[in-house]
Parts: structure tokens; C-alpha cells; sequence
């Protein structure tokens, strides 16, 4: 949402992808890998969906039309600000979330 550019592996580390696995030797390297963690609550995630969902619709000017009221929702949550927090002190991806 800053804009800010991540690594991959960053982005993997914080779970907001999955790993990206070779095609040679898929079966096996998925195999040996665990499942994704799911540490954090839900909703931003389905967050992050439902604004990509307006993108595909219309692009930019139709998820910016959204966003404000999809981003309300979870500015509500105790997570956000524990979340926040957590960043502020400790750096990205040491929050823990309770769903709340």
C-alpha cells in the first residue's frame, strides 16, 4: 500500500506469497516443503482479494474507488494495532495475531 518494492524472498518470509518452486523437480520440491504458515488473521488477506478483484474489473481507478471502504474494515481490528505496533518496534513480520 506505501508503494515501497519488497525481495521475493521477503515477501515469502512474511507469507504474503508462496514459494515459487522450479518446474524441473516440482513434485519433489514441494514434497519437502511445508505447508504456508498461517499466522495472521484472515481478513487482510481477503482484503488484499477483493481489491485486486476491482482491479481486474477496471484497473486502477476502480480498486481506488473501493479501497477506502475494503482498508475501513481492518483499521477497526485489534490485530491492526497490535499489528502496527509490532512493526514500529520489533520490524515487519513479528506481529502475532488473535483474530480480533
Amino acid at each position: 500500500m506505501t508503494g515501497e518494492r519488497y525481495s521475493a524472498a521477503a515477501l515469502e518470509r512474511w507469507n504474503v506469497v508462496n514459494p515459487v518452486l522450479p518446474d524441473d523437480g516440482f513434485d519433489a520440491a514441494a514434497g519437502v516443503r511445508r505447508p504456508a504458515r498461517r499466522r495472521s488473521d484472515p481478513r487482510p488477506r481477503r482484503a488484499m482479494k477483493q481489491v485486486l478483484a476491482h482491479f481486474e474489473r477496471g484497473g486502477v481507478p476502480e480498486a481506488n474507488r473501493h479501497i477506502t471502504q475494503i482498508a475501513a474494515e481492518l483499521y477497526r481490528t485489534e490485530d491492526l494495532r497490535s499489528a502496527v505496533r509490532s512493526f514500529l518496534t520489533d520490524g515487519p513480520g513479528k506481529a502475532t495475531f488473535t483474530g480480533r
